[in-house]
């Protein structure tokens, strides 16, 4: 069982924050020091640390830890040196961490996918964390993929089709200013549609000279399916006609 033990302190600088935690909420801390005005600092919320380098880790409790520090109040905490480092994520009570703070926590701990992920999602800031998740695993949506990101476990199975379908969805947006085609919705059916055979990004763009107004956000994945071929199709002969289905 773990050892548990809980003091307080006002000597800020024993702490030692973890380099991938998630970053620090200045709106979030405001909120503890308003709390803590009225409350003080509640033993009930005693963070969490473990001794490392003659210093205590901050595992959980960092934004309560600089609340009080601004406030000059004392500190709880509790030190457990048992607790693994892939407990961190689940150890945020007090705030749930966001994607961003799922993927800064992996990306420190150099795993691969996070690192590419990060870097789409430097280059696409417009498109959601999770959103470039799914569709770099091939936009498979089943019950795990979300425990899967939160666990590290995501797989990167579509890199080139996930990289053209952003790519070809910023080229739009550049040219009809849209923000639905950063959604997850026609993201995911659009990396569908570039590879079904035969479709051109040329010819959709140049349909689109003359059936812009047919182009506008959907409700559903089918809708964006149906939308996408009737323009594509546009005064195509026949033969030249690509369907679009699954």
């Amino acid at each position: 069982m773990a050892k548990v033990l809980l003091q307080f302190t006002r000597n800020y600088d024993m702490f030692l924050l973890m380099e991938d935690n998630r970053d620090v909420n200045e709106k979030h801390i405001k909120e503890l020091m308003n709390s803590m005005e009225r409350n003080g600092y509640l033993q009930s919320k005693a963070i969490s640390v473990r001794n490392k380098s003659n210093r205590y880790e901050v595992l959980d409790g960092q934004h309560r830890l600089e609340a009080a520090k601004r406030l000059g109040i004392a500190v709880w905490y509790n030190i457990d040196d048992e607790i693994p480092e892939t407990a961190l994520p689940d150890l945020q009570i007090a705030k749930k961490w966001l994607p961003k703070d799922y993927l800064k926590h992996f990306v420190v701990n150099g795993i691969k996918p996070y690192i590419k992920l990060q870097e789409l999602a430097l280059q696409y800031p417009k498109v959601s964390i999770t959103t470039i998740a799914l569709l770099l695993e091939g936009c498979n949506q089943g019950e795990g993929s979300v425990n899967r990101f939160k666990s590290g476990g995501i797989k990167i199975t579509s890199l080139d089709k996930t990289v053209k379908t952003l790519q070809y969805a910023d080229e739009l947006y550049t040219l009809y200013k849209q923000e639905w085609l950063f959604g997850r919705t026609f993201l995911t059916e659009f990396m569908h549609i570039i590879g079904i055979p035969g479709y051109k990004q040329k010819t959709l763009l140049e349909k689109l000279r003359y059936r812009s107004e047919e182009f506008r956000q959907m409700l559903s994945a089918a809708g964006y399916l149906k939308m996408i071929e009737q323009i594509y199709n546009y005064k195509a002969h026949a033969n030249n006609r690509i369907k679009f289905e699954h």
